[in-house]
């Protein structure tokens, strides 16, 4: 469960990472 939500976790901070790069390069 722990993992679970380490990889949650990095996956959110993946997706709000592409949302920055969208909006600084979009």
């Amino acid at each position: 469960m722990k993992i679970r939500m380490v990889f949650q976790m990095m996956h959110t901070k993946h997706f709000y990472f592409n949302m920055l790069l969208h909006f600084q390069f979009g």
